[in-house]
């Protein structure tokens, strides 16, 4: 019995230290720090994130058969292969620079499974930035993963803070937003708080920090 209870403060001990510690050594603060953030959102920035969006049909724990191969691509391209010609979405991702990237599974997909109508919806992609074949609309920011990551963060956040006071005070219960971003440098530990968000005010340097998280 003695050991069970011995156990048990060690356990709980340990837990308390890890809720001391997670958020101070992780994510280290900020120079903008006004209150601490309560909501954190954690965004996938390496550089898989440069991948183009794939055709909602297409099943990406699936191995496709063929004989297609890796692609980064700087600029749109009708590519013909296995007899079959599709446009390409391809463009330099800024930030970081980065060419569109295309796995060969995906590709092997696109020229040796799909169907002819999903082929043409992935040209349609590639111009129109939908698979929706009937929609015209060039829509923006929706063709690599972290633009449309991007895009997303800014659109929720900014619902969230839309109807916030310009002066907030600790005790009101509303989320408050912190980003971090993660740098590889051996200088660093895990994250950087890079700026707290809790009011309308500083919502565009927000924005603008969101706009420039880049993928590599």
């Amino acid at each position: 019995m003695k050991k069970i209870i011995l156990i048990l403060f060690v356990i709980l001990s340990f837990c308390f230290l890890i809720n001391a510690w997670e958020d101070e050594v992780l994510f280290t603060g900020g120079t903008y720090s006004i209150l601490k953030p309560n909501v954190l959102i954690m965004l996938d920035n390496s550089g898989s994130m440069n991948t183009i969006i794939f055709h909602p049909d297409y099943n990406n724990n699936t191995t496709y058969s063929g004989s297609c191969w890796y692609r980064e691509l700087d600029d749109p391209e009708i590519w013909t292969y296995n007899g079959h010609a599709v446009k390409l979405y391809g463009a330099t991702v800024s930030p970081p620079s980065e060419d569109v990237r295309y796995p060969a599974n995906y590709l092997n997909w696109i020229y040796f499974h799909a169907t002819s109508t999903q082929r043409d919806e992935v040209s349609h992609f590639a111009d129109y930035g939908t698979f929706d074949a009937t929609d015209f609309t060039d829509h923006e920011d929706t063709r690599v993963r972290i633009e449309v990551a991007r895009k997303v963060m800014i659109e929720v956040i900014g619902d969230i803070f839309e109807d916030y006071d310009d002066d907030p005070t600790p005790d009101k219960a509303y989320p408050r937003i912190g980003l971090s971003t993660f740098d590889d440098s051996s200088a660093m530990m895990g994250g950087q708080r890079n700026h707290d968000c809790q009011t309308s005010s500083n919502f565009q340097a927000f924005e603008s920090l969101i706009k420039n998280i880049d993928a590599e």
